[in-house]
């Protein structure tokens, strides 16, 4: 019960629509509804991206809280809670949350972790003035989503067909400065991040 209160106490909350600063989501209602017309292609990412990982929270927060009240006993140890407990006491990812959340072979801990700098990254998308200037593909559940996104905003911005437009690229036999920077932040995965400014 320790460990799943810790777990819980951890978790990170709800991406919520109405966070949304400066446009993000360009015009947000007080009750998180959006003019869909009105979204870029990587906006409509954005929002499809928060809704994964509210599916993927309120997975890991429901099976959280009701394991903690059938450890205690306020609630009846299903097989389901069973196999949860026994995947969390193994440093497995359970998988009530696995068939929620987007591949990995990592352990439990090192999951949770990857989970939150995840969700931080989106959450500062959120709120922030508008997309990020790099997108670390692996924090995303749809990588190519992100990549069309990207080839759309650039057809659209310069009046060119998408379907000539494609990817090049250029590997390096160290990185560059700012993807050396952002490693050292602790923003893993940056040597795979995807620059978008022209």
């Amino acid at each position: 019960a320790a460990l799943a209160a810790r777990l819980t106490s951890e978790l990170p909350s709800l991406l919520e629509r109405t966070e949304a600063l400066r446009g993000a989501l360009g015009r947000v209602s007080d009750d998180g509804k959006v003019d869909m017309g009105s979204l870029s292609s990587l906006q409509l990412v954005l929002l499809h991206e928060l809704d994964h990982f509210n599916t993927l929270l309120r997975a890991v927060a429901g099976s959280l809280r009701d394991l903690q009240l059938a450890v205690n006993g306020t609630l009846l140890m299903s097989s389901e809670l069973e196999r949860m407990l026994a995947s969390v006491l193994r440093g497995e990812v359970p998988s009530l949350w696995a068939k929620v959340a987007y591949p990995s072979l990592k352990p439990l801990s090192s999951w949770f972790a990857d989970l939150q700098k995840r969700v931080g990254f989106i959450r500062s998308w959120l709120v922030g003035y508008g997309p990020p200037e790099r997108f670390v593909l692996p924090y995303f559940f749809m990588q190519q989503s992100v990549l069309t996104g990207v080839l759309q905003m650039h057809a659209r911005k310069h009046r060119t067909p998408v379907d000539y437009l494609s990817f090049d690229f250029t590997l390096l036999d160290e990185p560059d400065a700012v993807a050396a920077a952002a490693a050292e932040a602790g923003a893993e995965g940056a040597s795979e991040a995807i620059h978008t400014s022209e």
